[in-house]
């Protein structure tokens, strides 16, 4: 998975761009660009990379990206639209989100650095994000405006969520962000197995000592918590996915890669406040916090 810094090409006839695709018939690749990202998957849920962060989605969840954050949603099966809006800091001129009546809109964008989600985002919101992808040219600006507006108005309500607390910024092409990508591969490939901090070290071509200083500069956690990330973020997507009794959560606790039932039991309502079997009950009733999903391990 090769980080990519993404170039978006905008020109005299838009300041800012706002498309959807058919997300079910994709990958996407793990990805930084220099503007500001809003985006949505409609259909089904699924596994988010943000920053050194991993977290699970919701169809319908709302996800404000900062500059030069990577990111990347993993699909899962099953029809999907996902709705994207691409904007810099100078799209509306110069100065514009300096203006004292979008001091809230500036602050939203600074948090922004972090990665946001909006799991509670209100219906009016969604609409307008699918608004601005399909309003004509003179109806755009004002559509981005107000769900800026709207968004801002549900951070300061406390109903923003921070997705990179630490923060992983890729600055330019060069050795972090070749290895962030590996390391990023090999969490992925081998959490349920041989995820050791001597084979990553291995993996990045370091010794022992400077692979664990490089992770934690680069993420601010150090590779175990990376990997418990990935392991708990999996287990929650297995529970809240398969349906009650598919899976034993004995089988999901080795699916993920955890040796031991009572030590996955114990991470997993550390993690997110219940337990795996109330985690599935939860889920199998509608009822999950969606919240629950986007906590992050601090």
């Amino acid at each position: 998975m090769q980080i990519s810094i993404e170039q978006i090409n905008l020109n005299a006839q838009r300041s800012f761009q706002a498309y959807e695709y058919d997300f079910a018939s994709q990958d996407q690749m793990f990805h930084a660009h220099d503007e500001f990202e809003l985006a949505t998957v409609v259909g089904t849920g699924g596994l988010l990379y943000c920053g050194a962060e991993t977290t699970l989605f919701s169809s319908g969840d709302i996800f404000l990206f900062g500059r030069r954050l990577p990111h990347r949603f993993i699909r899962q099966p099953g029809e999907s639209t996902a709705r994207v809006i691409q904007f810099r800091m100078d799209a509306f001129g110069e100065g514009f989100f300096g203006l004292p009546e979008n001091l809230p809109i500036r602050t939203l964008l600074d948090r922004s650095a972090q990665g946001l989600a909006f799991p509670f985002a209100s219906t009016q919101a969604a609409g307008r994000l699918a608004a601005v992808i399909q309003a004509d040219t003179s109806r755009r600006i004002p559509e981005l405006l107000l769900l800026l507006a709207e968004l801002s108005e549900s951070a300061g309500r406390g109903e923003a969520v921070s997705l990179s607390p630490g923060g992983v910024v890729i600055r330019s092409r060069g050795v972090d962000e070749e290895r962030l990508s590996r390391l990023q591969d090999f969490i992925e490939s081998e959490y349920a197995g041989n995820a050791t901090l001597d084979a990553a070290a291995e993996t990045l071509a370091l010794t022992r000592t400077s692979f664990c200083r490089y992770v934690k500069r680069v993420t601010g956690r150090t590779f175990t918590e990376l990997v418990n990330d990935y392991r708990l973020t999996a287990a929650a997507m297995m529970l809240r996915d398969s349906g009650a009794g598919t899976l034993s959560v004995a089988a999901v606790s080795g699916d993920a890669g955890f040796g031991s039932l009572s030590h996955f039991n114990s991470r997993f309502k550390e993690r997110f406040g219940i337990t795996p079997k109330e985690y599935r009950e939860t889920a199998a009733a509608g009822e999950v916090n969606k919240k629950l999903d986007l906590i992050t391990i601090n």
